[in-house]
């Protein structure tokens, strides 16, 4: 509406490079939204296709201008097996899920989600529901049903109708989470719309119905209370477990006729209100009871295992110390996750450059499917995206050399020693005498269909054969080498390794197409090898290993996001020669 179309390709861009989820869902909620804003301001919809088109144009600059930076993540991000697992009609099979969505904008969910909640399901994706923005917006919503404007009120309806049918359609919904499962993280949209709507009348009290407001307290407090009751006789639970939920239902309902009565009055009182309950349910959240019984004082040791406070590099810097040459080698960690990481994420592993053996969603190499094929049990946690490792003979070959453990019945490995028997006040570190070095060399091979049909997926042979089906040559049996001085920063991989034949080097490191190898200053081929590794001939003797990662898609993202510069620069100048004119 004030033409500000710099600021628009500016939060298009930074929307893109920072999340792709929220990028998505605003892609596909805005060409609404426009439609509806138009309609408001213009009062019809002559000439929307000429706006729309520019808006469309800004937008596009906008994703040019982040080329470089999300080409080779789309490229990535469609490698995942999430895409393409939207789910499929119109209904939600659990009925909890509409109870929860009914209550939902009226109430803190986010107080009980992943605690003690009559709502509560297995799936995790669809217990996200996440819609309360607060009690006096709650109550403001519903008065554009009432609004005088009648452009306004009819435009409001189609557009929650839409919102409305799109929340109770798992098929739609799974669209809104980039063509994944169905899930409600979308649903900040739903709230950023509530604010809106609801700011019209904060901005202008006058236009409040008081009637309406009245009726709205009465049928929330009492739509509070029976879905409460609905879904606990549904779940066939009983009302003296979920207590803690009762009073948060409670307290919410006390909010809501406060805001009722206090939102066409005093101002200042308003803002108290509304201080005072984001301070409550804000804090809320966090008040939990720790997880197998820990005193506060372990969980504060513990948590440290991830990042020291002022030294999120803590851990690496304390396992490089406890033997000489740490520091130029590659390994990787175990720490067991019901003891130590709780409820802690997969994926905080890379958050603090922890080295370990979980990881979640598209945190984690593609080709590391392969792995997750050939030993699904020892390598998937709960879903087929969701990494724990527990297979012994997978740790071995990764290169785990140290377990961060609360006791001695947790070390993994066959053959140990414990190092540190007090790392962090509390937890032992052991060392594993079975880990196999980042680089090894191998001299037997077998394809994949050997190994599954011949070997049964034995994990134990990824330690002694090349398993590929790429066509690599026979090489003498000879003593088995590793590679030494290893060195990694940014995109840079490096290593030595010495053998007395030509031989096949297997590294505990995911196969990628965008690894450029060069052997001796020469470029070399690589596979894909042992559940999605990376392998690659050495010759007889001193061999110095280059390898530099380009991730594929960014010399052509590069291109688009010199194109968008380009653009936006010409457009800049375009306006800047109007202005002198004038």
């Amino acid at each position: 509406r004030e033409k500000k179309k710099y600021l628009f390709i500016i939060t298009v861009f930074l929307l893109l490079i920072t999340n792709y989820y929220f990028f998505y869902a605003c892609s596909l909620f805005s060409p609404l939204y426009f439609i509806y804003r138009y309609w408001n301001i213009h009062g019809e919809l002559k000439g929307f296709f000429k706006e729309a088109l520019l808006l469309v144009g800004y937008y596009l600059i906008g994703v040019l201008l982040s080329g470089v930076i999300i080409l080779p993540a789309f490229l990535y991000v469609i490698q995942n097996e999430r895409v393409g697992s939207f789910g499929s009609g119109f209904s939600y099979k659990d009925l909890s899920v509409y109870y929860h969505l009914l209550i939902a904008p009226f109430v803190p969910s986010h107080t009980y989600i992943y605690g003690n909640s009559i709502f509560e399901m297995p799936d995790h994706n669809l217990k996200e529901i996440c819609l309360y923005s607060g009690s006096l917006i709650s109550v403001l919503i519903p008065q554009f049903l009432s609004d005088r404007d009648k452009i306004f009120r009819k435009s409001t309806v189609i557009l929650y109708a839409l919102l409305a049918v799109f929340t109770f359609t798992p098929f739609i919904s799974s669209l809104f989470n980039g063509f994944s499962e169905p899930c409600f993280r979308w649903f900040y949209l739903f709230v950023i719309m509530d604010i809106l709507t609801a700011s019209r009348y904060l901005k202008d009290p006058e236009l409040i119905n008081r009637k309406n407001l009245l009726y709205t307290v009465m049928a929330e407090t009492v739509l509070i209370v029976l879905v409460f009751l609905l879904c606990l006789s549904y779940r066939s639970l009983v009302l003296a477990d979920y207590l803690k939920q009762i009073l948060i239902l409670g307290v919410t309902v006390l909010f809501v006729i406060m805001a009722g009565l206090l939102v066409t009055g005093n101002r200042k009182a308003v803002t108290v209100l509304c201080f005072v309950e984001l301070l409550l349910f804000g804090t809320v959240y966090g008040i939990r009871s720790i997880p197998n019984g820990l005193s506060k004082y372990d969980y504060e040791h513990v948590t440290g295992v991830l990042a020291d406070s002022g030294d999120p590099n803590y851990l690496n810097t304390y396992l490089d110390s406890l033997s000489e040459g740490n520091d130029r080698e590659f390994f990787r960690i175990y720490v067991p996750y019901n003891s130590l990481y709780w409820s802690f994420s997969h994926d905080l592993s890379a958050v603090y450059n922890v080295k370990g053996l979980m990881t979640y969603d598209s945190t984690y190499a593609q080709s590391f499917n392969r792995m997750r094929d050939i030993a699904y049990d020892g390598v998937v946690d709960v879903i087929d995206w969701e990494f724990r490792i527990e297979d012994r003979n997978i740790m071995n070959f990764l290169s785990t050399r140290y377990a961060i453990t609360v006791s001695e019945d947790e070390i993994p490995f066959a053959d140990y020693e414990i190092v540190d028997d007090s790392y962090r006040g509390t937890l032992l570190v052991s060392q594993n005498n079975d880990c196999r070095p980042f680089g090894t060399t191998y001299t037997k091979n077998m394809t994949y269909e050997e190994f599954a049909s011949v070997y049964k997926n034995d994990t134990g042979l990824l330690n002694e054969y090349v398993i590929t089906d790429a066509d690599i040559e026979e090489y003498p049996d000879t003593q088995t080498v590793s590679a030494y001085d290893v060195f990694y920063e940014g995109n840079h991989l490096s290593m030595k390794i010495d053998c007395e034949d030509g031989s096949f080097l297997v590294l505990s490191l995911p196969y990628d197409e965008g690894w450029k190898v060069m052997i001796n200053g020469e470029k070399s081929e690589y596979f894909e090898c042992n559940g999605g590794m990376t392998g690659m001939t050495v010759n007889a003797g001193h061999n110095e290993i280059e390898m530099y990662f380009v991730p594929k898609g960014f010399k052509a993202g590069a291109v688009l996001t010199a194109v968008g510069a380009l653009t936006l620069f010409t457009l800049i100048i375009i306006d800047a020669r109007k202005r002198r004119k004038v």
